[in-house]
């Protein structure tokens, strides 16, 4: 066996004995404006202090301890600590002082000298000893062998031992040719148990590998396995002695592990899983490590760290499963996102996320630290109309009375890769005070949800199927999850979901309800109608179009569906007994592949012979881009005509820019063209009305715009709605980093022109009020909207 005492020495003198005078300062004046590059992730002491690390303004690097009982924070030096661009420190404190371990191996004593030994590896699972020595268990380096080791303090106090203790590997044999899974490859984690014994488990080609060490005896067994594959992992041990394990393996925001978070007890030798997680546990970013997990002072589990700005919470609770609650709160929104972060429980149930980062910019951009220190609590309440479901792109929403349904969603950043998440959070909020009642997780992961009251207490969810986590109108990745287009059903007064799997509805948009019927569109055409509990769904009316376009179902039973997509053709059904009969109504059916038409059908329940199908052609000159449908029927319609690539435009063609175009009628037989914004007729959008606002077609790089048709809540009858004009500065399903300016104009069908009435920047455009103007809606209580991203905003008088 190998000793390697070392000190590193330079010109004689140890390069430990070169320190700097310590400095205090209030902790935010200290933390809030360090450069991103790190040397190490913070290293939580207790629940009274932390450790964080970084570059001085020299590049030298430098700690902070921070006392949070009084809010400061006094500096320390590492004078000569080995820094390497793509390498970074784990750290330990014991009573030999503070212990490094990465690019290489260092011990800050108490007097601040600095004592180093070779090492090389980026940020190694490492353990602080009782006796105040250090257990590294090292992953592969420069081809050496994977091995734990032990570092101590050698007996004079000036040099580091070095002793390999045993091989890393989760039998404790050394891989043979061949035998690639019993060492991990990097990404292990280690968890000192309450009886003394190391946990080991996880890693790349190990992911689902388990073993405790004994440190004294040197010998590895195995034990019970993992449920779920993990590669750095958050983990905690709780009060209890149990051991909880959270995150998704690399790369790997979208696999069923990012969800599930398992619990494990060292006496039973047996692991469960704890609920689902509403959003994924992953912290993918150039610069990040790890997420979060640790235990708060009432008892709660608490998870951070991730790509998302929040934390989430499982409170304690005796008289649940394995004594937690049965569901996941979203405790706080950060500023910023964290990836990497540190979540540190303090007394009181308060919280501290420290460092992590974030990615500012758009694709091909990432990362810078996030700065500062963000400050909650487990027993804070949430803010009136604060973050929430509605932050999330395509969540399922739904209005009754003044309750509002929000569930699911996506979002989708960039760090060093694109990542999609996929919500499955769900809530209540009440539009009278903005308090939101958190529900249990719904049943159903996917990327867009569509959500309807069936009546005052179930509400009935589906997901929309697409052919991949772009098929929400991109086309940058490749997955969906499994089972994304099943049903739920939720009882609001009992809290429980009920999962719906019909593989033969799957492909359907649900769209409506009636009567406590659901309303579905089928992909290939034609309506179903299915009521909960019934083992078959029934075929409704006939329709050339699939669900592609808006819909709309009129108080008769007419519904109204306008598309961008038809087939080739569309020819009248020849109906011998049906032309006989006095009558008869004509039938359509299309024809020929799906192409380029606009389309315009109505069909009415329970009447299979009512059926009215208009297609024209979508010329190169005009590309249908957005529809809406409004409470008489009336299609809307937002179009792009673009410039002739040469010459003369033919006499017919339209000018060139946007146009807004509405039905007369349901029918859609004859159309009036509707002005445009002042705005967009001015300086560089003369020549092309809306270029500039919106780009040459929506969802390009300078804006998305859409047309918008919204039932007016002043109006009882449900006979009449409000027409508005949406431009959203970036795609908002590429990225939810770049969301930049709203602005949201409405028609005076009086005036005959558009007046802004939203003008909002960022992601809280989607879940702030913004109460529109007293003077263009006067009447009794203010009529306010919220959720401005959605296909459907919602509007209501208070």
């Amino acid at each position: 066996m190998t000793l390697l005492r070392v000190a590193l020495v330079v010109g004689g003198l140890h390069l430990g004995s070169i320190a700097s005078a310590a400095e205090t300062r209030p902790i935010d004046a200290a933390l809030n404006d360090w450069p991103w590059r790190r040397v190490g992730d913070p290293l939580p002491l207790g629940q009274q202090g932390m450790l964080v690390f970084g570059l001085d303004d020299r590049g030298a690097p430098i700690g902070w301890r921070l006392h949070w009982a009084d809010n400061t924070a006094t500096s320390f030096a590492l004078p000569g600590l080995v820094v390497d661009k793509d390498l970074r420190y784990t750290t330990a404190e014991t009573s030999a002082g503070l212990w490094l371990a990465g690019p290489s191996i260092a011990l800050l004593r108490p007097d601040g000298r600095l004592l180093q030994a070779p090492l090389k590896v980026d940020r190694p699972p490492l353990l602080g000893q009782p006796d105040g020595s250090l257990l590294v268990f090292k992953d592969k380096e420069n081809e050496r062998g994977r091995k734990i080791l032990s570092v101590r303090l050698a007996a004079d106090g000036n040099s580091l031992v070095v002793k390999p203790l045993a091989p890393l590997s989760y039998d404790g044999r050394v891989a043979q040719a061949g035998q690639i899974t019993r060492e991990p490859n990097y990404g292990h984690s280690v968890l000192r148990l309450l009886d003394g014994r190391v946990l080991m488990f996880g890693g790349d080609i190990t992911d689902t590998q388990a073993s405790t060490f004994d440190p004294a005896s040197g010998r590895m067994t195995p034990v019970a396995p993992m449920p779920h594959p993990r590669v750095v992992p958050g983990a905690t041990v709780l009060a209890d002695g149990r051991v909880v394990v959270a995150g998704a393996e690399r790369l790997s925001c979208y696999r069923p592990a990012a969800r599930e978070v398992d619990l494990y007890d060292p006496q039973a030798n047996a692991w469960v899983s704890l609920p689902p997680l509403p959003l994924p546990l992953c912290a993918e970013a150039y610069g990040a490590w790890r997420p979060s997990v640790t235990q708060a002072s009432d008892g709660s589990l608490v998870l951070g760290g991730g790509l998302e700005p929040e934390l989430l919470m499982l409170p304690r609770d005796a008289r649940g499963p394995h004594g937690f609650a049965t569901s996941w709160q979203r405790l706080g929104f950060l500023p910023r996102p964290r990836i990497g972060g540190v979540v540190q429980p303090l007394p009181g149930g308060r919280l501290v996320v420290v460092g992590g980062v974030h990615n500012p910019g758009g694709f091909g951009d990432c990362c810078e630290r996030t700065t500062g220190v963000d400050r909650l609590s487990v027993r804070d309440t949430p803010a009136a109309f604060g973050p929430s479901g509605l932050t999330m792109n395509g969540p399922g929403v739904a209005r009754r009375g003044m309750r509002l349904f929000v569930a699911g969603g996506r979002r989708f950043v960039t760090t060093d890769s694109g990542q999609m998440r996929f919500g499955s959070q769900a809530e209540i909020i009440d539009l009278r005070t903005g308090q939101r009642t958190q529900l249990d997780a719904v049943p159903v992961v996917a990327g867009a949800l569509d959500a309807f009251w069936l009546d005052d207490d179930r509400v009935l969810v589906k997901g929309r199927l697409a052919r991949d986590d772009r098929g929400f109108d991109g086309n940058l990745a490749s997955y969906m999850p499994d089972g994304s287009g099943a049903m739920a059903l939720l009882r609001v007064s009992t809290g429980r979901w009920t999962r719906i799997d019909r593989p033969d509805l799957a492909a359907s948009r649900l769209f409506g309800v009636r009567d406590g019927q659901a309303l579905l569109l089928q992909a290939s055409g034609g309506l179903l109608t299915w009521r909960p509990g019934d083992a078959e769904a029934r075929p409704g009316p006939a329709t050339v179009g699939g669900g592609v376009g808006a819909q709309r179902v009129m108080p008769d039973g007419r519904v109204v569906l306008a598309a961008n997509l038809a087939p080739s053709d569309i020819v009248s059904v020849l109906d011998p007994a049906c032309d006989a009969a006095p009558d008869c109504r004509e039938r359509f059916v299309g024809v020929g592949p799906q192409g380029p038409a606009r389309l315009t059908e109505v069909v009415k329940l329970g009447d299979p012979g009512f059926h009215l199908a208009r297609r024209r052609e979508s010329p190169d000159t005009l590309v249908n881009v957005d529809h809406a449908i409004d409470a008489a029927g009336r299609i809307v319609r937002l179009s792009w005509a673009p410039s002739p690539s040469s010459g003369s435009p033919a006499a017919d063609s339209p000018v060139p820019g946007w146009h807004v175009q509405r039905a007369r009628d349901v029918t859609g037989a004859a159309w009036d063209t509707l002005p445009l914004p002042a705005e967009w007729l001015k300086g560089d959008d003369r020549d092309a009305p809306g270029e500039k606002a919106c780009g040459r077609a929506s969802g390009g790089d300078r804006g998305l715009c859409q047309v918008l048709a919204l039932d007016d809540p002043r109006d009882a009858s449900g006979q009449r709605s409000l027409l508005f004009l949406r431009r959203t500065e970036a795609n908002l399903d590429r990225s939810d980093a770049a969301v930049g300016s709203t602005t949201v104009w409405w028609f005076d069908e009086a005036a005959r022109r558009w007046l802004r009435v939203v003008e909002a920047s960022g992601l809280g455009t989607r879940h702030a009020v913004f109460d529109l103007p007293a003077t263009a809606f006067p009447g009794k209580g203010r009529l306010r909207s919220i959720g401005w991203h959605l296909e459907q905003p919602v509007l209501w008088v208070d």
